[in-house]
């Protein structure tokens, strides 16, 4: 596996300030002049190197609109980046920014870089906001200021991105960086999208729908894991992105996600761990929406783990649309050797199979066993659906 580290990058500011055209031309180097305001979550990702080390920067597109804000409250967590944005034509834009800031703080650790970007500066003849008011609102909290136009400065715009992941790496330069790790799938995995065969000899359907995945959604699959609290959702999720096993470990307090990639196919996974007490949330709806692929888990030592999983199915069949194709992986946690009194859930492990066409697998999150090439599979499996 390679090893990089992962920064996840958030824009905040009014609706029709720009962040999706600053996303898009650091990232595609494009732009497009009647961008429509962001209606959901999105991220781009983009690698860059410091000191012969990859860095990849996850940039997250929020929602300024204001009956959607919540949304971009909750899709703070652990970021490292926040860039405040606004129109220097709009003086409205810029005085909205304490709300945005107070956001931030609310939401965020010490160790987080705070930028502040007044966009469009190429319509600099009408502007209404002072470049001074611009810098003196940075320096007063603390952040890197930029004047920047995504429609004609992508130099403006790198320099100031390189600004802030070179201080961020500054400021933590004496903490030990928790790294991230790509995805390596098994020979044979979707080694040959471009053509003949792969996926076991399935190439063909496989082959069209990961065209379609790239196309459509920019060769993203959103994942997420779900089942009762203690089973071991988010250590079986930090195991697969390459972190330690905490036996300590918390219940997830909000709406987390992890991004893991396959070096070889361009595939990128969204995972996400959700705190069970939202899941009648707008938020945790919304992701239920857009999710490709269900880590269902529960304890291989408690039955009724096992069974409470049909009320989850029942969740996930309630949020999708019909005929939307979507795979459950139904993963059996804490397959420990120190522990004698596994129960034999085989029976109902069967009736899961036949009514729901789930996939199964024992694991154990402490000894890391039975993931290896989990996100692989569950891969292969998905792209080989009806």
């Amino acid at each position: 596996m390679n090893e990089f580290l992962e920064l996840k990058v958030i824009l905040l500011g009014e609706s029709g300030v720009g962040k999706t055209s600053i996303i898009s031309r650091y990232i595609n180097d494009t732009f497009s002049g009647d961008e429509k305001p962001s209606i959901a979550m999105n991220f781009s990702s983009k690698i860059i190197t410091r000191n012969n080390f990859k860095i990849r920067l996850n940039i997250w597109d929020t929602i300024g609109q204001e009956k959607l804000r919540s949304l971009s409250n909750v899709f703070l967590n652990n970021a490292k980046i926040v860039i405040l944005v606004y129109n220097i034509l709009s003086i409205e834009s810029f005085e909205c920014l304490d709300y945005w800031l107070e956001l931030y703080k609310n939401r965020l650790s010490d160790d987080t870089i705070l930028g502040v970007a007044g966009n469009k500066q190429d319509l600099f003849l009408e502007q209404k906001v002072p470049d001074e008011d611009g810098s003196a609102y940075a320096k007063k909290n603390g952040a890197i200021f930029a004047l920047i136009s995504a429609k004609n400065n992508k130099a403006g715009l790198d320099k100031f991105m390189d600004q802030l992941v070179d201080a961020y790496l500054l400021k933590n330069s004496s903490k030990k960086p928790e790294v991230q790790k790509y995805i390596k799938l098994e020979k044979g995995q979707l080694e040959n999208k471009s053509g003949g065969g792969c996926c076991g000899g399935k190439g063909k359907k496989s082959k069209n729908k990961y065209n379609n995945i790239i196309k459509k959604n920019n060769g993203i699959l959103n994942c997420v894991f779900l089942g009762e609290n203690g089973v071991g959702k988010t250590s079986i999720m930090k195991r697969i992105c390459g972190k330690k096993f905490n036996q300590m470990e918390k219940h997830t307090e909000e709406l987390t996600e992890n991004l893991i990639i396959s070096e070889e196919t361009n595939l990128r996974l969204n995972i996400y761990d959700v705190n069970n007490d939202k899941i009648k949330s707008k938020e945790f709806v919304d992701i239920i929406k857009k999710v490709n692929i269900f880590f269902l888990v529960y304890d291989v030592h408690n039955m009724k783990t096992l069974k409470q999983l049909r009320y989850w199915i029942d969740i996930v069949k309630n949020c999708k649309e019909e005929d939307t194709s979507y795979l459950l992986f139904i993963i059996g946690n804490k397959e420990d050797e120190d522990i004698l009194d596994k129960q034999n859930n085989d029976e109902e492990l069967q009736k899961f199979s036949s009514e729901f066409n789930a996939i199964f697998r024992i694991a154990s999150a402490k000894e890391d066993k039975g993931l290896e090439n989990l996100v692989g599979d569950a891969i292969e499996s998905y792209l080989n659906l009806p």
